[in-house]
């Protein structure tokens, strides 16, 4: 009996130490990913060329982050915003054209996925076609169980080979405190709900 008691106490201190991660230290908004879309594999492209209409049209963007174009073949857009493509196209269309006209922008959107795990009413991956906050997100999945550890809630972030856990108090932003918390979720981002 002694040692299921001193199990019981061991169990609470443990449970009772877990309760709400240590939120400073973080720069939450660096960690937020900002509004703006940069081009990823499986975006659809609308390239139009303002003096060679023949030229215009609708490209994919191939996992290496290329796209093919007629007249000057490959050029490399993947992780670009809609104007650095542009002018990366600027320059390869100079070669045939002294002051190219040209605009870049998304047709679709396919690129940008995030994954939601856990007790989500419908976890998965989703591809919204505007970025997300981690309460949009879970939103997204329909909501919180009720078995739902939302205190605990972390988002793990890939950046290169490492990886980044984030922390996020589902409480803290119903009170309204803690706001920016509410970070915008990068493509890749995995909600993890315990």
């Amino acid at each position: 009996m002694k040692i299921s008691g001193l199990f019981l106490v061991v169990l609470m201190l443990a449970l009772s130490g877990c309760s709400t991660p240590n939120l400073t230290g973080y720069n939450w908004a660096q960690l937020s990913d900002g509004e703006v879309f940069h081009i990823g594999a499986d975006d659809v492209l609308k390239v139009d060329f303002f003096t060679q209409k023949d030229l215009s049209g609708e490209v994919i963007v191939r996992p290496d982050g290329y796209i093919d174009l007629p007249l000057i073949g490959e050029v490399k857009v993947g992780g670009k915003t809609p104007d650095e493509a542009r002018v990366a196209i600027v320059d390869k269309m100079r070669e045939f054209e002294k002051n190219p006209v040209v605009t870049v922008q998304f047709k679709a959107v396919k690129s940008y996925r995030i994954y939601l795990m856990g007790q989500i009413q419908r976890p998965g991956e989703f591809q919204p076609t505007r970025k997300v906050t981690v309460m949009q997100a879970l939103s997204l999945g329909g909501g919180l169980t009720s078995f739902a550890e939302a205190d605990e809630i972390l988002i793990i972030r890939r950046v290169g080979n490492d990886e980044q856990h984030i922390p996020f108090v589902y409480s803290l932003i119903l009170k309204g405190e803690m706001s920016q918390m509410n970070i915008t979720l990068a493509s890749g981002d995995t909600v993890v709900v315990p």
